[in-house]
């Protein structure tokens, strides 16, 4: 069941704890931090050492994070979109991010030989889309 915007309950959900739970492991970090940035702009007090500890974390959690997700998504695209060279997983990867982010074009869904039934508003999205296929399927891509 979709929500309205593209992600089913369950994605939401998922993406929701996810969420969560970095900020509940970087919470003391934020605390530090913000805690630093009031005490500068109200009181005129320049942070301290612990302020710039806790940023710099923050900064390696945050591209940490950042990172295992670009390599989960350069992994999984091979499996899950039809390519065979590397060239192909490196364009795939690239493509599977941008649906991730929610800016590519339009996406197809195949399964067991059939195009799922597309929204009108992903048929009208503009530039290069993505195609789902499921193991059972095949796909032929005709360039023009």
């Amino acid at each position: 069941m979709e929500d309205g915007h593209g992600f089913t309950i369950g994605q939401r959900l998922i993406r929701g704890v996810l969420l969560a739970f970095f900020l509940w492991q970087v919470m003391p970090d934020l605390s530090h931090v913000f805690t630093g940035i009031w005490d500068f702009f109200v009181y005129g007090i320049l942070p301290s050492g612990q302020f710039f500890q806790a940023l710099l974390w923050l900064v390696i959690r945050l591209v940490g994070v950042v990172g295992c997700y670009l390599i989960f998504v350069y992994w999984f695209a091979q499996f899950i979109l039809p390519v065979t060279r590397w060239q192909d997983r490196e364009k795939a990867a690239t493509q599977l991010f941008l649906f991730g982010i929610r800016r590519h074009g339009a996406a197809v869904f195949v399964r067991d030989g059939d195009v799922e039934n597309m929204p009108q508003t992903e048929k009208d999205r503009n530039g290069r889309g993505i195609a789902f296929v499921d193991l059972r399927s095949a796909i032929t891509s005709i360039s023009t």
